[in-house]
């Protein structure tokens, strides 16, 4: 398995998906296979938490922490790490008792992994989705950033962008009078 041993790195989908790949692993009864526990532990403890209320499991794993009544340190925390865990955990032995197929399971279009947006943000070249991209842009807008460099950044031309962040699009520009140039003449 490919594993990340940098915790402060990952983003939250990349949490997710270790923890489903522990579940998986298990199942399969590869022993040898599953995440590092400690990583496992580490992921549980500080990633999770940073997962948003828009997470398909995200009532499950409120549910979980309230009826544990488990106290959430941020006020913008969903749940805990090890709430979120159970309720991942569960959802995955679902897909699995129910042999969903990746067809079966629609993902959410909407969903934004922060951790990659402001890794994104930081500089780092990652593959975003475009709801992703779009809060990128919207970030760099707040942050002052001109209409080129947010279009550079997130790859879109900058039309899309103005549409995105709801602004006018403004038709290129016409050439000036008597500026064109006929077919086989040089400027």
């Amino acid at each position: 398995m490919n594993e990340r041993n940098d915790v402060q790195s990952m983003t939250v989908t990349e949490a997710e998906a270790l923890v489903r790949a522990d579940v998986r692993a298990a199942r399969a009864g590869a022993v040898g296979r599953r995440p590092d526990p400690v990583l496992l532990a580490r992921v549980i403890g500080g990633v999770l938490p940073l997962l948003g209320a828009d997470n398909p499991v995200a009532s499950v794993a409120r549910r979980h922490c309230r009826s544990f009544g488990h106290t959430l340190l941020s006020g913008s925390a969903v749940a805990c790490g090890r709430c979120w865990a159970r309720a991942i955990r569960d959802d995955e032995a679902f897909v699995l008792d129910w042999r969903l197929t990746e067809r079966d399971q629609r993902p959410n279009t909407r969903y934004v992994d922060q951790i990659a947006v402001e890794r994104f943000m930081g500089g780092e070249t990652l593959p975003l989705t475009e709801v992703e991209r779009r809060e990128v842009a919207r970030r760099m807008r707040q942050m002052g950033s001109p209409l080129g460099r947010i279009a550079r950044r997130v790859r879109r031309d900058p039309r899309t962008v103005c549409e995105w962040l709801g602004l006018p699009v403004e038709a290129p520009a016409p050439f000036p009078a008597g500026s064109a140039v006929r077919l086989g003449e040089v400027a």
